[in-house]
């Protein structure tokens, strides 16, 4: 991550990784009925934008659009009103059952894009470079670990009450392993090839077994 490209492919995967909790925020978690909560909905929206913008978005408008990181500092200040307006009983956060399945469908949607960028920069078929593809997912992995870590505890009355937190631990340890992979030099090599290490591999290894956890913990709280 010490070289200049590197350092955008995860952020890519950190604003990726965050865009995915702020849409269930949005539409289930901090959901009252048909109302969606106004602060919710301008931080997906802004966490949605995409990240490689200046000031001009020739896609959407010939006039400026505000640039990438503007919308992502809206994003967060939205989500702190509401962390505010929630704290003064204000707001909502639904810690159902349901919804935390839902939470971790679409983490494990995330998981199995990421598995597969892998497994395309692995045989080499895809554009990406295998260093965009390592850091893009070790930011994605990110983001869903530190979001993971808070929600176990807004959620952990639902998980002590079908006896998850167990499975819940191995997950994280799953989640953290692939965050904190590091190389100097990644590497796609071959799958049991010492002279050339498969560093997409490793991270690889742990995403699915954590991908494969979240599965069962989602089917056990739709149960």
């Amino acid at each position: 991550g010490m070289l200049l490209d590197e350092m955008p492919n995860f952020q890519r995967g950190l604003i990726g990784g965050l865009a995915r909790f702020a849409q269930v925020l949005e539409s289930r978690i901090g959901r009252a009925g048909a109302v969606i909560d106004p602060d919710l909905a301008e931080a997906a929206a802004d966490l949605g934008y995409p990240p490689d913008v200046w000031l001009w978005d020739w896609s959407r408008s010939m006039w400026p659009t505000g640039s990438s990181g503007g919308h992502y500092l809206d994003a967060m200040e939205g989500l702190e009103r509401y962390n505010g307006r929630l704290a003064a009983h204000q707001a909502v956060f639904n810690a159902t059952a349901a919804n935390l399945a839902a939470l971790l469908d679409g983490v494990a949607a995330d998981l199995d894009a990421s598995a597969g960028s892998i497994d395309t920069g692995i045989v080499g078929a895809g554009a990406q470079t295998a260093s965009e593809t390592f850091y893009r997912t070790k930011g994605s992995v990110y983001a869903e670990y530190l979001v993971l870590e808070g929600v176990a505890k807004d959620f952990a009355a639902v998980l002590a009450a079908r006896n998850l937190l167990p499975a819940w631990t191995r997950m994280m340890a799953d989640m953290k392993a692939a965050a904190e992979i590091r190389s100097g030099a990644v590497r796609s090599g071959s799958p049991g090839v010492v002279p050339a290490p498969c560093d997409l591999c490793t991270e690889g290894f742990f995403i699915l077994r954590a991908r494969m956890a979240m599965g069962r913990i989602a089917d056990s709280l739709r149960k």
